[in-house]
């Protein structure tokens, strides 16, 4: 018994001081790979936050181009009818929205589905408001319906509302 006591005596105490090197190792390596992951964060943060705003000003300037004020304009030509105004309308915002597709991957779900409903919101709009006229209209007689509805009904997604949305956004990066 006195022998078995001895070897406790003994053993106990090197247990402990093994038990406490075991956590305080463990803790300086959880320490360790914390710090290294957030170096990394932040290294990759430098790179990734450019990447990031220019796609919210791509995005905004999506927006601009494909406004009614600024694409009508852009894409009317003299003695265009409103037919052929609905096609190259159409066709512009497409053109305009697949060239900043690849936006998506730096923008939240929440911008990118805002900026997707206000491009497909424009395009039904265009095509409503051309089936509302009749064969032989000409380009201006669309263009101004299209613009009327944008002043009348409150309820569409303007340019505007999307761009507060990016705005918005953006300010929570750097808060």
């Amino acid at each position: 018994m006195d022998i078995f006591l001895e070897i406790i005596k003994y053993t106990l105490p090197a247990l402990v001081v093994a038990l406490v090197v075991y956590i305080m190792m463990r803790l300086h390596h959880q320490n360790n790979y914390k710090l290294k992951l957030l170096e990394l964060k932040s290294s990759n943060g430098k790179d990734i936050v450019p990447l990031k705003l220019q796609a919210y000003e791509r995005l905004s300037l999506f927006i601009h181009r494909t406004s009614p004020e600024q694409i009508i304009p852009r894409v009317t030509q003299p003695g265009m009818t409103a037919k052929q105004l609905k096609i190259a309308l159409i066709q512009t915002i497409q053109s305009e929205f697949e060239h900043n597709i690849t936006q998506q991957v730096y923008v939240s779900n929440g911008i990118w589905s805002a900026v997707v409903a206000y491009k497909n919101t424009f395009a039904n709009l265009v095509n409503a408001k051309a089936k509302e006229l009749e064969d032989g209209k000409v380009a201006y007689d669309l263009g101004k319906l299209i613009v009327e509805e944008y002043l009348d009904n409150e309820e569409l997604l303007t340019p505007q509302k999307v761009n507060e949305l990016i705005q918005l956004e953006v300010k929570t990066l750097f808060i």
